[in-house]
């Protein structure tokens, strides 16, 4: 509706009058009131109703991330509601771009929060992982060798199962680009974590996760 609409005053919501609301109809007195209202977080209106919302791009602030629970790159996004473009908080959706997702997908890899045991070669590592995702990285050899062997498109392996589907075909599947990262001197350590790294690619989320529990 074009003209202003208002909460009676008699409405148990007209007290604290809430950011949004649905309404059955719209009764005119001295003004349009609307009638059978109800209090809506404006969180449900992402879920309820997308085809009325405007998504803008990924957000760089807060930045994407891999989300070991989900097993996915997620980015936040700042909704807009209905013609008016009402703002809604920002909310969580998986990345589209294939090429942020491998990225951020190697970066956690890299750290262990892919596959716990992985993380124990951080302080042995050649470079800080979260540089691959940062467009000036794009030219060191360990960055893209990693990058090119992920893939990218459809065929790119950007998630725990995709990776543990890819070590079931071939176990030393990474392992030289992986090793590339690790300081020469303590290259060896690579081989006495990579064992653990694929008996955790056989665990589902709640048996690896809790093991990183254990460990802490």
């Amino acid at each position: 509706m074009e003209e202003l609409v208002y909460l009676h005053p008699s409405s148990a919501v007209a007290k604290e009058a809430p950011e949004f609301v649905v309404y059955n109809e719209i009764i005119t007195g001295n003004r349009p009131y609307m009638w059978g209202v109800t209090r809506v977080d404006a969180r449900w209106l992402v879920s309820h109703a997308t085809p009325l919302c405007t998504f803008s791009k990924p957000l760089a602030d807060p930045p994407p991330w891999y989300d070991s629970l989900g097993d996915q790159v997620m980015c936040w996004v700042s909704p807009s509601f209905g013609p008016h473009l009402w703002e809604l908080p920002s909310h969580a959706f998986p990345m589209k771009s294939s090429k942020i997702r491998v990225a951020l997908f190697a970066s956690a890899l890299l750290q262990g929060k892919v596959f716990p045991s992985l993380g124990n070669l951080l302080p042995f590592l050649a470079a800080d992982p979260s540089i691959i995702y940062k467009p000036e990285s794009m030219g060191q050899p360990r960055v893209g060798e990693l990058l090119h062997k992920l893939g990218a498109g459809l065929n790119a392996i950007d998630s725990r199962s995709k990776l543990a589907s890819a070590w079931a075909q071939d176990s030393t599947f990474l392992y030289s680009e992986i090793l590339a990262w690790v300081q020469k001197r303590y290259q060896s350590k690579l081989q006495d974590v990579w064992h653990c790294a694929q008996q955790e690619a056989k665990m589902d989320v709640t048996e690896l996760y809790g093991s990183r529990k254990r460990k802490i």
